[in-house]
């Protein structure tokens, strides 16, 4: 009987000792216990991209053959008549030209340069806006003076037109150029752009004026002009429309 006994304790440690040597390892797709944070991926990098829209003019900036010899930043651009009514010689160096009579100052600044066919003559013109400030108790904010030139050998001008300022009324709004026709639009009723429309305060204007000019014996004439009712709107710091249709 004791010999017995002793043969199953022998047994029962044997066994033991087997699964403690031989137990099976845990699979290794065992899924996480549940209150541990699942693992997250490293964060990638993301790529800042801004989408700006192109200039739908930059393709008019470029210089054409006829003009490539023309710079119009230091170029003689005739004579002026000043609002107090002193001619002045417009000579742009490095795109600007200022000016003194002794009550206050102005200036003229090259504002921009498109070249596209304005004549239908399968040439290019070149179509140059000044951008002119006239000063004396406080500065009018700017008008616009729009010229255009054709060119074949020498250099024309066929085309000038100011508006008024965008201070004072009659402002540019936008210049849509297209082939044997320039539309202006202005803010304010502005049969004489350069009289101005006076709103009820500085910047302050109302209405729209719109003149067509059409080619007529190779210059640009005016046709028609409508004035356009809106509400009185602050037009300090705008900048002009411009389209150009080829």
């Amino acid at each position: 009987m004791k010999a017995t006994l002793l043969s199953f304790v022998s047994l029962l440690v044997s066994l033991c000792l087997f699964a403690l040597l031989f137990r099976p390892e845990p699979p290794t797709n065992q899924p996480l216990p549940t209150n541990c944070p699942a693992p997250t991926p490293a964060a990638l990098p993301q790529a800042v991209v801004k989408n700006e829209p192109a200039d739908p003019n930059e393709k008019f900036r470029i210089v054409p053959s006829n003009f490539a010899h023309v710079d119009f930043s230091n170029r003689s651009y005739g004579l002026y008549r000043t609002f107090s009514k002193v001619n002045i010689s417009l000579n742009l160096i490095n795109g600007d030209y200022d000016y003194s009579d002794g009550d206050g100052g102005q200036w003229f600044r090259l504002k921009d340069v498109y070249f596209t066919d304005v004549t239908g003559d399968e040439r290019p013109e070149a179509i140059v806006l000044l951008t002119h400030v006239q000063c004396g108790v406080s500065c009018d904010g700017g008008s616009t003076l729009i010229l255009v030139y054709k060119t074949h050998g020498s250099v024309e001008e066929i085309w000038r037109f100011e508006t008024g300022s965008n201070a004072d009324g009659c402002g540019l709004r936008s210049l849509t150029i297209m082939r044997k026709q320039i539309t202006v639009e202005m803010f304010g009723k502005c049969p004489n752009p350069q009289l101005g429309y006076s709103g009820p305060g500085k910047f302050l204007v109302g209405h729209t004026t719109v003149s067509n000019f059409r080619l007529s014996g190779g210059r640009f004439v005016k046709r028609e002009t409508e004035v356009f009712f809106a509400p009185v709107r602050d037009v300090k710091n705008y900048q002009p429309q411009i389209h150009i249709i080829d």
